[in-house]
């Protein structure tokens, strides 16, 4: 892969989606153009970033490295400068780089792909866990990605207090990718990015479970005044975590989390089994415990397969235990080997998806 750049002195030219200089910390304005409000916890691991010329939004995926977009931080001189809110507090900046592709000059259609910038953090930024960056798996054509960002929306944005008031999500639908691009429109969803998004995350949801699928880089919607106008369709555009250079970019940064989907399908099978397991174990006829643990064998052993070693294990171990319930022939040993099963899902419960 290309070498990373360390952000340097000069401010040379901005893409779409960076956020003038004149949202403060104490000033910011509205943002996400058609989304909506959330709650600040919804929020704890999506940063608000200002340097010295621009805001913008990043997102946390290792404990002390948040990923945003290039352009927000290229040539924004001394890191040390950066304002870098996560999870309402200010957190210190050791150094920021963006992949040496990057670059201004060229026209966005080909500067795009490598619009991938990170910023270490000189501790670890909050006891929450980061957003995972989903990997093995490519997204689709009319996938919904939940989006959010500190940028510019359609209200007034003098409304403001802190940059925290304002946080929005929104849910764009994937109109296509080209391999290193996902590409959405205002249209299906009524949301959209706008300047003061770049940077932010796409995330993709299963269940309880979300991870990393793209990150905001240019839109067509304008600025005027402090407020976002749709312009265009509202046609986004985030660089897809899932291309060759994405990957080679993450994995020059040590403390990365990722997520595969087979781990994230299994988390929910896991949720979803937990508590039928507990309901087993309240049986009161053979017949009953084995009617409830049936469908639920059958989903471990189809999230089996695209688990990662370590999760196998212990699947296999709670499928034996769930064997030898609906073997058995005493509804007490077949409760002994459900509450054993229940100890293995546990044991999956807690490992997450990374």
């Amino acid at each position: 892969m290309r070498f990373l750049y360390l952000t340097a002195t000069f401010l040379i030219a901005l893409l779409p989606l960076s956020l003038p200089h004149e949202a403060r910390s104490q000033e910011v304005h509205t943002k996400l153009l058609g989304g909506f409000h959330a709650p600040t916890s919804a929020g704890a691991r999506v940063a608000f970033i200002q340097t010295q010329n621009k805001s913008c939004t990043g997102t946390l995926v290792g404990k002390n490295l948040v990923l945003t977009a290039a352009h927000c931080i290229y040539d924004e001189g001394d890191p040390e400068n950066y304002l870098v809110f996560v999870d309402g507090t200010r957190k210190p900046v050791a150094s920021s780089w963006y992949d040496s592709g990057f670059d201004p000059d060229l026209p966005i259609v080909e500067a795009r792909p490598y619009d991938l910038g990170m910023i270490v953090l000189a501790e670890n930024a909050t006891k929450k866990a980061p957003v995972p960056v989903l990997v093995g798996r490519r997204s689709r054509a009319r996938e919904r990605f939940i989006v959010a960002g500190y940028g510019l929306s359609e209200r007034d944005p003098r409304r403001a207090r802190t940059y925290k008031d304002w946080f929005k999500i929104g849910e764009i639908q994937l109109k296509g990718t080209d391999g290193e691009m996902l590409y959405s429109t205002h249209r299906p969803t009524r949301s959209s990015l706008c300047s003061g998004d770049s940077g932010g995350p796409a995330v993709k949801f299963h269940g309880n479970y979300i991870a990393l699928v793209g990150v905001a880089s240019t839109g067509t919607n304008e600025s005027r005044q402090g407020k976002c106008y749709l312009e265009d369709g509202g046609v986004s555009a985030h660089v897809d975590l899932q291309s060759p250079n994405s990957l080679g970019f993450l994995a020059a940064f040590d403390g990365v989390e990722y997520a595969t989907w087979g781990d994230m399908a299994l988390a929910k099978v896991v949720d979803d089994l937990s508590p039928q397991l507990a309901r087993a174990g309240r049986a009161r006829s053979l017949s009953q415990l084995k009617k409830i643990v049936t469908p639920n064998l059958q989903g471990l052993r189809r999230a089996a397969p695209k688990a990662t070693a370590e999760r196998q294990t212990l699947i296999a171990q709670a499928i034996e235990a769930l064997t030898t319930a609906m073997n058995g022939n005493s509804l007490g040993n077949a409760k002994k080997a459900t509450k054993a099963a229940q100890r293995f899902v546990g044991q999956i419960r807690r490992m997450g998806i990374t």
